[in-house]
């Protein structure tokens, strides 16, 4: 069979900040996952109207889980008019995604079974940060994000543990309210447990290179859309192909 799934996902980001150095945010994303899947014969055929216990064609809606951290921020002006800045941030992820039973268990009973999950369906603690010079017309921002699940759900599953880090260079290329970039991310996802046991098909290692043009319409407001793809994926068993990933940011500040 093939598969062919589109993803989005709706982030809302809300920033408290209790001085210049402290914050609290929360994140919550929406998530919208439409799968279409495709049963082939032994002769390359499709097979129109086959049922299948595992996949079929359909459209998921839900919350994901929602995270809430505070961030550490400090930033230094320069003698070039330019400022060096960086943020840690420390939290913890929320259960508030939807979970799903072992799917390959169901699968071996033959029972329908559902392998998108919009949450780990645990308490996971999160850390991350950057560091950022900008100067006038240009700036360099690297970036970092784990994530690890320590404990299973109710059903007996473990999320994987991930770890990423990226990079950025971006110059406004003469335009006051214009910035652009180029990404550079690696990404690596460990292998999730069932009761212990490693999930098939789980697992991977992404890095990635893309896009980002960034737009201030207004003194407090910005518009960032970025373009990525996989360039080198390693992964366990039989995982998905991702062509291109599409992000779009819009930010505003109440002071």
């Amino acid at each position: 069979h093939e598969l062919v799934f589109a993803m989005f996902n709706i982030t809302t980001s809300l920033s408290w900040f209790i001085n210049d150095m402290w914050g609290v945010e929360l994140i919550a994303p929406i998530r919208i996952v439409q799968s279409e899947a495709t049963f082939i014969g032994p002769e390359g055929l499709n097979l129109p109207g086959f049922g299948s216990i595992h996949h079929r064609d359909e459209t998921l809606v839900g919350i994901s889980d929602t995270t809430l951290q505070t961030r550490l921020s400090h930033a230094t002006p320069l003698d070039t008019g330019g400022r060096l800045s960086g943020s840690f941030y420390l939290g913890i992820s929320l259960p508030t995604g939807k979970i799903e039973p072992n799917p390959d268990a169901l699968g071996r009973a033959g029972l329908n079974h559902q392998h998108i999950f919009f949450g780990r369906g645990t308490f996971a603690p999160i850390s991350g940060g950057n560091i950022a010079l900008t100067q006038t017309n240009f700036g360099i921002e690297a970036w970092f994000n784990a994530i690890f699940p320590f404990y299973e759900n109710e059903f007996g599953y473990r999320a994987n543990r991930d770890i990423a880090g990226g990079f950025a260079f971006t110059h406004s290329l003469g335009l006051d309210d214009w910035d652009f970039g180029i990404l550079a991310d690696a990404y690596r996802n460990s292998t999730a447990l069932w009761e212990g046991e490693p999930q098939r098909n789980s697992g991977r290692t992404d890095f990635i290179l893309g896009s980002r043009f960034t737009w201030r319409w207004a003194e407090s407001s910005l518009a960032t859309l970025e373009f990525k793809r996989p360039v080198y994926t390693e992964a366990n068993g039989g995982q998905l192909a991702i062509p291109l990933m599409v992000s779009l940011s819009l930010g505003h500040s109440i002071l």
